[in-house]
């Protein structure tokens, strides 16, 4: 499986064109559905992966406009990883840090970031199960995405959908989330402290316990369905 993703053995002299062509036919047919070997750096630009279970390394993997529909991320370093206008409806990622990657313009509707909850670290601070510091997410569609204990510290959010979504236990610390829409959505213990949400919408939101710091809520639709408490704003 290996060597037909990084184009080496004996497909060294096969182009990327003809590995997606053999790989895209091979997943089709294969009843071995995870890939824990360390693929970091691999071009998988346009490769499927349907229901697939990734174990291993995948920094700096460009999956630039491949389908991961239904697959799941169990990895611990997916960091500077590549998934620009990637299909992922209803993936999974399960921990692991993912700082500086890029999801712009991706399908991730109904995706589930799960984390074990976040805890406390000796300088009282909250150390998050998933890291997305820094990561790309502009244009990316999260509509219905359920997101627990995720920092998304200044990552960027701009023109971004997680309308009908579940966000518990999440930071968006200094992120900026121009023109966002959570629309419907439900956010639970969430940090916006230095966020820009200039021109986001929250209409007919649940939000409980949010705080908000320093952020720019300028233009933004704070009608929300319900805001507790409701003097966080």
């Amino acid at each position: 499986i290996f060597a037909l993703l990084a184009g080496r053995g004996e497909y060294r002299a096969y182009s990327h064109e003809q590995r997606r062509q053999l790989w895209n036919r091979y997943q089709l047919a294969t009843r071995d559905r995870v890939i824990s070997a360390d693929i970091v750096g691999l071009d998988l630009t346009g490769f499927e992966f349907y229901n697939f279970t990734f174990t291993g390394n995948i920094a700096t993997t460009n999956f630039s406009k491949a389908s991961l529909v239904q697959c799941t991320f169990k990895g611990r370093n997916g960091s500077n990883a590549i998934f620009q206008e990637a299909k992922m409806q209803h993936a999974t990622f399960e921990g692991g840090f993912f700082d500086e990657s890029n999801f712009y313009g991706a399908d991730l509707r109904n995706a589930v970031f799960r984390g074990k909850a976040p805890v406390k670290d000796y300088r009282d601070q909250l150390m998050y199960d998933i890291i997305l510091e820094g990561a790309l997410f502009t244009e990316a569609d999260l509509s219905g995405a359920t997101l627990f204990s995720v920092d998304f510290k200044n990552a960027a959010f701009i023109k971004t959908s997680f309308e009908g979504a579940n966000i518990g236990s999440c930071s968006f610390r200094g992120a900026r989330c121009e023109d966002t829409n959570f629309s419907n959505s439900i956010l639970g213990n969430i940090v916006f402290d230095g966020a820009d949400l200039n021109g986001s919408k929250f209409a007919l939101a649940k939000g409980t316990s949010i705080t908000w710091r320093g952020a720019d809520v300028s233009r933004a639709d704070l009608s929300f369905d319900y805001l507790r408490p409701k003097d966080e704003v």
